[in-house]
């Protein structure tokens, strides 16, 4: 009798174990598959300017190019206003800031998206006018 005990305690024993093994797991977010609305949104922006060594904390809201499907517009970028659009092509995870001049200011870069969705990491530069270039770097964090 005890060796029956002792043997199905032992089978009781793997069977839970197996099923806290199984239930216990769960599926991560697969960050390497992205659509470009999980781009879109309000978003904290921290810079560094890695020339100037200085940071600067403010909003951008990310919208949709409403005539080109992959390719997002940064409003407030770099802090240069409500208005003040960089335009971004997606690629799955991915953005590519083409050269392009807003507001005076020519801006160059990419970026990707990470954390479960919920950061954008950024390198960039740009150009005021002055012909030197800043170094910026920036993580947008989904509000």
């Amino acid at each position: 009798m005890k060796k029956v005990f002792k043997k199905n305690s032992f089978n009781w024993a793997c069977c839970l174990l197996f099923l806290f093994m199984v239930t216990g797991c769960a599926k991560d977010d697969d960050v390497a598959i992205a659509s470009i609305d999980d781009f879109a949104g309000m978003w904290q922006c921290e810079e560094f300017d890695n020339n100037q060594l200085l940071i600067a904390i403010f909003q951008v809201e990310i919208l949709l190019h409403p005539t080109v499907s992959n390719k997002i517009l940064i409003d407030n970028f770099n802090l240069l206003g409500v208005g003040f659009q960089a335009e971004g092509i997606i690629s799955n995870t991915q953005v590519q800031l083409d050269l392009q001049n807003i507001g005076g200011i020519s801006v160059s870069g990419s970026g990707f998206l990470s954390d479960k969705k919920q950061k954008i990491e950024m390198q960039y530069t740009i150009d005021e006018g002055t012909g030197q270039e800043e170094i910026i770097t920036a993580t947008f964090t989904k509000i």
